[in-house]
């Protein structure tokens, strides 16, 4: 009996240790990446390889040749799960007003994008990118200048398409108006809010009450296309090649001619690999495993790898706040200003010495900053047998991408003694006397994404800011206003003596950079090398490829994708 009880009260204490981490399981919203910087378009050393590897690297006869090939391509992302992971931290995000009964500790604060706040809505999110690209090759074998020494020039022109396909479900449209001091002077009824979720994070204009600037970074648009030359890439390389087999090493450099990222959308369509230099080598290598002369059939091991270093370059990029969490960039600053006027943390002082400047702002519009970017290695390995009939070609292979993570060399500093947090603070008192509004001086220095900081100021009275204390003028404490709002009686503000302010040591340098990237494909291609034609060998072949990106999605920064090539050109 004993031994039954103990068993039941062990099953009790488990159950409610479980429910007590439930709300702690998977509880932000975005995560810490503000920035998506995946394979180039131009970087697919399976695609390079395949349809002409008989006609070039070939045995030295002194003489100068060459092959120029034209590679269509379509490829296209799958598991839009590990972006959404990456970015996101989800598919789904919920959002809710802080009036709402029943907010999840996930939820994201209506309140921050001037939606009412008994609003709620959940965000959705299917990413997906398509290219096009159309690679242009060419190869010319200098053994009349040198035995075995070549040059290679790759130029990918692309076309890619970014889409987030964002769909707000909208539960409760929301009724309920905010008190004068909360996000303006005045109530601020339904009317004259943000109409939903999507508005806000698209940049839409205007905003309400004192909330100046409409999102300049970091947008959540739905569709965005860009055009451009991924890198231009040339290689100068060296073989030691015979009947059967060659091996060389090379040299080579890509001008970095595609977009520049520039944080003005948080899925942000990336053309090459983000301006960076590269500088590097590569090996190449093949082998018959077997071979027929008579019957003009053979069977061959190719290898290509390249390992590149991606030099600084500057881009932007969107920084969270270390003390706020994931997603703190898209929450509300408040504008500060010194002397205060009228603001007092007594009856007869002292003056506060700041104040809030009427004035508030998505922070990701004053945290996006400046910075110098590198990646210290990236490699690109093909392995693929190759059949060979006549001038019939079938190839299958392994494909490997890997990077190593971003490193910061600089960035711009953040302004400090400007900006503070607001959360869900109130931002006006109201003279005792003549109800005129003053400007307080209350932050919220720990507030999150999810919602004010402590227990939340569900009273208005800021109980919650940052050292609070009473507020005063020159006439007395300061009140709230009951006015339409009803709910709320006349009573005493706080406000934040000191206001804790923002400084350079605020920005989270570490969550905005890229991490690692790797991925393992397999890949064929099915070709046919015509018989010389004046010297001319025309060829023609189509192939394609499945590439999944590999390890935890939220730390890769690759993405799984398929595609499909058209192969042709011409040996000369």
């Amino acid at each position: 009996m004993n031994k039954n009880i103990s068993q039941s009260v062990s099953r009790v204490l488990l159950y409610g240790v479980i429910i007590a981490l439930l709300p702690t399981i998977g509880v932000q919203a975005f995560t810490g990446q503000s920035s998506y910087n995946p394979r180039s378009q131009g970087a697919q050393v399976a695609r390079d390889l395949v349809g002409w590897q008989t006609l070039i690297n070939q045995p030295s006869e002194g003489c100068f040749y060459g092959a120029f090939a034209i590679t269509p391509a379509y490829a296209r992302s799958f598991e839009p799960k590990e972006m959404a992971e990456l970015l996101l931290g989800s598919c789904s995000l919920p959002v809710s007003g802080s009036r709402v009964t029943d907010r999840g500790p996930r939820d994201i604060l209506a309140d921050y994008f001037g939606l009412p706040s008994d609003y709620k809505s959940t965000l959705c999110f299917k990413p997906q990118i398509k290219n096009f690209i159309l690679d242009l090759q060419c190869y010319l074998g200098l053994d009349h200048i040198c035995d075995g020494l070549y040059l290679r020039f790759d130029l990918p022109i692309v076309n890619t398409t970014w889409d987030l396909a964002l769909r707000e479900c909208i539960t409760v449209k929301g009724v309920a108006s905010y008190p004068a001091g909360y996000l303006f002077t005045d109530t601020l009824t339904r009317k004259n809010l943000t109409e939903d979720a999507d508005d806000f994070f698209i940049g839409k204009e205007p905003l309400p009450g004192d909330i100046r600037e409409s999102l300049e970074n970091g947008r959540i648009w739905g569709r965005a296309v860009s055009n451009g030359i991924a890198e231009l890439r040339a290689v100068v390389g060296w073989n030691y090649a015979g009947d059967h087999h060659h091996a060389g090493v090379n040299f080579r450099v890509a001008a970095p001619t595609g977009t520049r990222p520039s944080s003005e959308f948080l899925f942000e369509p990336i053309i090459g690999n983000g301006k960076h230099w590269e500088v590097g080598g590569g090996v190449t290598a093949h082998g018959y495993l077997w071979c027929n002369e008579d019957a003009g059939s053979s069977l061959a091991v190719y290898l290509d790898a390249n390992v590149v270093h991606l030099a600084r370059a500057s881009q932007k990029r969107s920084f969270d706040l270390v003390n706020n969490g994931p997603g703190s960039r898209y929450m509300l600053l408040e504008a500060f200003a010194d002397p205060s006027h009228d603001l007092f943390f007594g009856p007869m002082g002292p003056a506060a010495p700041n104040q809030y400047k009427r004035c508030l702002f998505p922070a990701i519009n004053k945290t996006t900053l400046d910075v110098k970017v590198s990646f210290a290695v990236q490699a690109d390995l093909a392995l693929k047998l190759s059949y060979h009939y006549r001038g019939l070609e079938l190839d299958c292979g392994y494909n490997f991408f890997g990077r190593t993570a971003e490193k910061l060399h600089c960035r711009e500093r953040f302004p400090a003694g400007l900006y503070a947090v607001k959360g869900d603070a109130q931002v006006y008192g109201f003279d005792a006397i003549t109800n005129n509004p003053i400007p307080l001086s209350a932050t919220q220095s720990k507030a999150t994404l999810h919602g004010g900081q402590g227990l939340g100021n569900s009273n208005y009275r800021n109980l919650n800011a940052d050292s609070s204390v009473v507020a005063y003028d020159s006439n007395g404490t300061l009140n709230q206003l009951q006015g339409e709002f009803g709910m709320i009686p006349v009573t005493t503000v706080q406000t934040s003596n000191p206001a804790v302010l923002l400084s350079d040591a605020d920005i989270d340098t570490r969550a905005a950079l890229v991490p690692h990237a790797m991925s393992h494909g397999v890949f064929f291609h099915a070709g046919n090398v015509w018989c010389v034609i004046d010297n001319w060998q025309p060829f023609f072949g189509f192939g394609g490829s499945v590439e999944w990106a590999s390890g935890c999605a939220r730390k890769n920064s690759t993405y799984s994708q398929w595609s499909l090539w058209l192969k042709g050109g011409v040996g000369f």
